[in-house]
């Protein structure tokens, strides 16, 4: 069975969960060959660099989209988590107020709502200037 698609819930993933002892599933929120590439290189990366390193990823969709960020940018976040050994809690969403101070180790996730854009998920990287104490 091939599953594309997005939005699924606790219960459906169980299910899948379920079904994949009886019969072999294949799931991916994305089926497209740059987004599998995207999420290899950007782990790769993000382990090569370490903790040095910050990381942001924003994704964008048109105005009319739900779900932000939906889950192939969590596909995305969860390739960087795996590759650097960290859990979804290093995710920070959306950084403002006084929270918004940077933490060693933090991966920033970012959503923006535009026009009529259909996709665009990207990963930023830079070393820390100031360093970490």
């Amino acid at each position: 069975m091939l599953i594309g698609t997005t939005g699924l819930q606790s219960p459906d993933h169980a299910a899948i969960e379920q079904a994949s002892a009886d019969i072999p599933i294949l799931q991916s929120p994305n089926m497209a060959l740059g987004v599998f590439v995207l999420f290899k290189l950007a782990a790769q990366a993000a382990k090569l660099l370490g903790d040095d390193y910050d990381i942001e990823i924003t994704e964008t969709h048109h105005r009319f989209k739900k779900m932000p960020p939906p889950e192939p940018a969590y596909e995305l976040a969860d390739s960087i988590l795996k590759a650097t050994g960290k859990k979804r809690d290093s995710l920070i969403f959306d950084r403002h107020g006084d929270e918004s101070t940077r933490k060693r180790g933090q991966v920033g996730m970012h959503s923006l709502r535009l026009g009529d854009e259909v996709g665009k998920h990207s990963v930023f990287s830079q070393r820390s200037a100031s360093g970490w104490s």
